[in-house]
C-alpha cells in the first residue's frame, strides 16, 4: 500500500486552480440547465401522429370525430350528423362509412374487433366489418320496442353491449332513465338497467361503459344537483339485483352544473368519472371517487372535456384549452400533450385509448377543419430529447474534455 502511494504522489501533476475553477463552474452550470430542460421535455416535447384524418366534403354538422373509439387496430369515428368513419391508422386509409337513420347529434360510437357500435337519436345499431365489402348491421332495440334516447351512449367489451337510454321513463317516472345490455352476436337485450333509486328527470344512462361482467352508468342525479355513476354486474343470465354500487361527490360549494358521470369508463377494477363543469375523478371500484390532481376549476368545464381509460392510464381531453392530459393508474400526471401546429380548435374534444393508439380529435369550429389526430401512445408518455436537451448534454462533455485537456497540458 506504501508503494502504491508514493508511486501516486510521484506521478500527481497539480491542475491549476484558475482552470479548476472555471470547468467546475461551466459543468455545474451546465448540469442545471440540463436538470431544467429534460424535466421540460418530458412534458413540452410533442410527439408527432402517426394518423391524421378528416372528411374533404364534410356536410353540415359532420364534425369528424365527435366520438372516437379504438381497439387498438382501427379508429371508429362518429360524427355530429349520423354518419361514422371507420378508419386504419397504419394505412391511413378509410375502409367504411356508415350511417343513422336519424342525426346523431353528439352520438356515441364503440369498436372491439369487427364489431362497431353507433349510438344517436333514439337509435343505436351494431356493424359487422368483417366484411367491408359488405357490412351488415342490427338494431339494438330493447324488448319494449323503443329506444327513447336524446343521443345514445354506448361502449362494447366481449360478448356484451351497453346502451344508455337516458330519455326513457321508467319507474323513477319521466325522464328517469336507463341503460339496455344486449347480446353482441344476435341483438337481442338480455338485461334492463335501471337506478334503485331513481326519479324523475335524471336521465340515468346519459354516459355508459363496460368491460368484461362490469358496467358503468351515469346520471343527472337531479335529487343531489351533481350527479351520479352507478356500478352493475353486467353477466349475461345474471339472476337477482344487478346493481352493486352507486357512486356521488360532495363538492365543498354544490353546483347544478357540475352532473358526475357526465361522461363514465371502467377498466378492470378502476372507474373514471367526469363532471360536466369541475373534476375528473378515478378510483377502484370498491372504493370512492377521487379527484384526479389538476383537474379541478376552468379548465375542466362546459362539457368541452372527454375522458378514456385503459387501465393502465387515464386520458382527459380538454378541449377548450386545446390538450390532454394523461394521468397513470395511481392518479399521478405523466404527460401532457398539444396539438401539432395549426391544429384547429379544440384538440381534446374527444378522446379514445386502445392497445398502443391513442385518438384525439379536434373538431375546429366547422365541419370541414375538423382533424383526428392518432398517436402511439407509448411515443406520447416518452418523447424524444428536445435539441436543447442534446446541446446540455453536449456542453457537459465539452467541459469534461476541456478539464482533461488542461490536465494534461499541465
Amino acid at each position: 500500500m506504501s508503494v502504491s502511494s508514493n508511486l501516486y504522489q510521484a506521478t500527481r501533476v497539480e491542475t491549476p486552480m484558475r482552470y479548476v475553477r472555471v470547468w467546475f463552474f461551466a459543468t455545474t452550470v451546465a448540469c442545471q440547465l440540463l436538470v431544467v430542460m429534460l424535466a421540460a421535455d418530458s412534458v413540452s416535447a410533442q410527439p408527432l401522429p402517426i394518423a391524421t384524418f378528416s372528411i374533404a366534403n364534410a356536410q353540415a354538422n359532420e364534425y369528424l370525430g365527435q366520438s372516437a373509439a379504438t381497439d387498438g387496430q382501427r379508429v371508429f369515428l362518429g360524427t355530429g350528423n349520423g354518419t361514422a368513419y371507420l378508419f386504419d391508422p397504419f394505412t391511413q386509409q378509410q375502409l367504411a362509412k356508415v350511417s343513422l337513420p336519424s342525426q346523431a347529434w353528439y352520438g356515441s360510437v364503440a369498436l372491439q374487433g369487427n364489431t362497431g357500435v353507433f349510438g344517436g337519436l333514439n337509435v343505436a345499431k351494431a356493424y359487422d366489418f368483417t366484411n367491408l365489402a359488405a357490412i351488415t348491421s342490427k338494431s339494438l332495440v330493447p324488448t319494449g320496442g323503443v329506444l327513447n334516447a336524446f343521443n345514445a351512449s354506448v361502449d362494447i367489451s366481449g360478448e356484451s353491449i351497453i346502451v344508455g337510454a337516458n330519455y326513457e321513463s321508467a319507474q323513477g317516472g319521466e325522464y328517469s332513465g336507463a341503460a339496455y345490455l344486449f347480446d353482441r352476436a344476435t341483438g337481442v337485450e338480455y338485461a334492463r338497467l335501471t337506478a334503485g333509486d331513481g326519479k324523475l328527470h335524471d336521465r340515468f344512462g346519459t354516459s355508459v361503459a363496460i368491460d368484461g361482467n362490469r358496467a358503468v352508468v351515469g346520471s343527472f342525479k337531479t335529487d343531489v344537483a351533481n350527479g351520479a355513476v352507478y356500478l352493475f354486474d353486467a353477466q349475461p343470465g345474471f339472476v337477482g339485483n344487478r346493481q352493486l354500487a352507486e357512486y356521488t361527490v360532495s363538492p365543498a360549494n354544490p353546483n347544478p352544473g357540475e352532473i358526475f358521470g357526465y361522461e363514465v369508463d371502467i377498466s378492470g377494477n378502476m372507474v373514471m368519472g367526469l363532471e360536466m363543469v369541475g373534476q375528473v375523478f378515478l378510483w377502484p371500484a370498491a372504493g370512492q371517487p377521487a379527484p384526479l390532481p389538476n383537474s379541478q376549476g376552468d379548465h375542466f368545464s362546459s362539457g368541452n372535456s372527454a375522458i378514456a381509460f385503459n387501465g393502465q392510464y387515464a386520458v382527459v381531453g380538454e378541449a377548450t384549452y386545446g390538450y390532454v392530459s394523461i394521468y397513470n393508474a395511481n392518479g399521478k400526471l405523466v404527460q401532457s400533450l398539444h396539438g401539432p401546429a395549426n391544429s384547429p380548435i379544440g384538440f381534446g374534444a374527444s378522446v379514445a385509448v386502445g392497445g398502443d393508439l391513442l385518438v384525439v380529435s379536434a373538431p375546429g369550429g366547422d365541419p370541414k377543419k375538423s382533424v383526428v389526430y392518432v398517436y402511439r401512445l407509448s411515443e406520447v408518455l416518452v418523447p424524444e430529447p428536445t435539441t436543447a436537451s442534446i446541446a446540455i448534454v453536449g456542453i457537459v462533455m465539452l467541459g469534461v474534455k476541456a478539464r482533461r485537456r488542461s490536465t494534461e497540458s499541465s
